[in-house]
């Protein structure tokens, strides 16, 4: 059986007087001006009648555009998929509470579009729906926002102010990305269980973070490159953070893990300031966390600074190139340890400072080579 697909029709609406038309006022710098909005008739049933309107685009002669609630006695429900793509001349839009679906790309590279307030009537946002508005300074969200999709609001580098509304569980993928002069999220809404992938990359504005209560997770790279960053919080029922989630973190001093067994992706540029001259990864600040929890162990085997919350020890794990036991010292302890981890199949458990020879992996030849540098008396060059 076939699927039935709804019926469309196109209608153009204007202020000026066209057959089969409406006269439609759309408004800018308090002048009436002409313009063409066009919209689909949507027969969603297939049953003969148009149930609702959807905003498919406009004829781009003016920088202000009011939607109407209505055409041809029809609900407005839907603002289209690239409806307003690429309009540059769109400074102000007008969207009423009869709409409750923003499409994908609907109004993505307007970069002169400055500020809109979203009814509380909509509920879902489509993929890049604003994205790339890089002249967009604030937004007011629908105190009814569900369903977010990917980048909403990628590139909108002049963002400052934006609110999360109560109905909103999770910051969605790359959501605020290269939101540069985003810093108004130190704190958020607590119904967010969820900090997607890329949700707040380069948002190099955040200064300081407080992951609330609520959040339990992580998304790789969720803050990757926000380059502001000085001091971070996260709570104690975060229970993973993803790869790169503070990668690139250049001014980053502190980061608290309270969870004692937060899972934190293996890898040194999960917290990182950046890397050295040499390519290799580094992190200037301290990690703080309770003893004997993944947060020491993950400071121990990438050599960072840890900061205990029980009784306020400092360890610096710095490590030594072959220094496999942590001791702060190359020995043939170190090469015996190698041999035997790698033995049992363990060698992933070790420092990545026990990678004497540096080729990415950890094994007998590490162990070989350090033997060899000892009995060379090399000990000093290490």
């Amino acid at each position: 059986m076939r699927k039935k697909l709804p019926r469309i029709i196109s209608l153009m609406l204007s202020v000026t007087v066209l057959t089969a038309a409406l006269q439609y006022p759309v408004s800018a710098d308090d002048d009436e001006q002409p313009c063409i909005i066009y919209y689909n008739l949507i027969d969603e049933e297939n049953d003969g009648t148009f149930d609702y309107a959807a905003v498919s685009g406009y004829d781009r002669t003016t920088s202000t555009v009011i939607i109407s609630d209505t055409v041809e006695d029809l609900p407005v429900r839907e603002i289209s998929d690239n409806a307003f793509f690429k309009c540059s001349e769109l400074e102000s839009i007008t969207i009423p509470d009869s709409v409750v679906s923003i499409g994908n790309s609907a109004f993505q590279y307007c970069d002169k579009l400055t500020d809109t307030v979203m009814p509380n009537s909509v509920t879902s946002l489509g993929d890049w729906a604003f994205a790339e508005c890089t002249s967009l300074e604030q937004i007011e969200l629908s105190e009814s926002l569900e369903n977010v999709g990917r980048g909403v609001f990628q590139g909108c580098e002049n963002l400052t102010n934006i609110n999360i509304p109560e109905s909103m569980t999770s910051i969605g993928v790359n959501m605020f990305l290269g939101c540069k002069n985003l810093g108004g999220f130190s704190e958020f809404s607590t119904a967010v269980k969820s900090i997607k992938e890329g949700a707040f990359a380069g948002c190099s504005f955040l200064i300081y973070l407080n992951v609330p209560i609520s959040v339990t997770d992580i998304g790789r790279y969720a803050y990757c490159e926000c380059t502001g960053l000085e001091k971070i919080g996260v709570n104690k029922y975060v229970t993973s953070i993803g790869e790169g989630a503070f990668k690139k973190c250049t001014k980053l001093r502190s980061i608290t893990i309270e969870n004692i067994e937060c899972e934190i992706y293996d890898s040194a540029d999960t917290i990182c300031t950046g890397y050295n001259s040499n390519g290799e990864i580094y992190f200037d600040g301290t990690i703080c966390g309770h003893d004997n929890s993944t947060a020491q162990a993950y400071a121990k085997k990438y050599g960072y600074k840890f900061l205990s919350l029980g009784d306020g020890t400092e360890y610096d794990y710095k490590t030594v190139k072959g220094d496999a036991d942590l001791d702060g010292k190359v020995s043939v302890r170190d090469t015996a340890l190698i041999a035997r981890m790698t033995a049992q199949g363990k060698a992933d458990e070790l420092p990545t400072a026990s990678d004497f020879n540096v080729d990415g992996t950890v094994n007998v030849r590490d162990a070989a080579a350090i033997a060899r540098y000892l009995a060379e008396g090399k000990k000093n060059d290490l």
